[in-house]
């Protein structure tokens, strides 16, 4: 008799990646804005892109719940895959935090109003 093998088949991670690129829209988006050290209304058509890219953000939730089965059938290339995506997410958002609180520093000082 022949010893039959289980075949378990990889469960690759498209709906894992488009929760990523939802991520990296925002973090491209967040560190437009805060890019000229100032929050004006020339930043509004990054908000208003962020609206009409709603397709990333529907194709991020719509398949959500394949996720977790995404992560429990990680190779190590798509564990690689993910750890790229994440730094590059991170790098960005940390760079536009950086910025962002460096444009708050430059910021008047609100003064109190005076009591009359």
């Amino acid at each position: 008799m022949s010893e039959e093998k289980e075949v378990v088949q990889s469960i690759d991670l498209k709906d894992t990646m488009e929760y990523f690129a939802a991520l990296d829209l925002i973090a491209d988006k967040f560190s437009a804005i805060v890019e000229d050290g100032k929050f004006d209304w020339n930043d509004a058509e990054h908000f208003i892109s962020l609206a009409t890219d709603y397709k990333v953000f529907v194709d991020a939730i719509k398949d959500s719940g394949n996720v977790p089965a995404e992560l429990k059938d990680l190779d190590e290339a798509e564990l690689l895959q993910m750890g790229i995506a994440a730094f590059a997410i991170v790098k960005k958002m940390s760079k536009a935090i950086k910025a962002s609180i460096a444009m708050g520093k430059k910021a008047p000082a609100r003064k109190a109003p005076k009591k009359k």
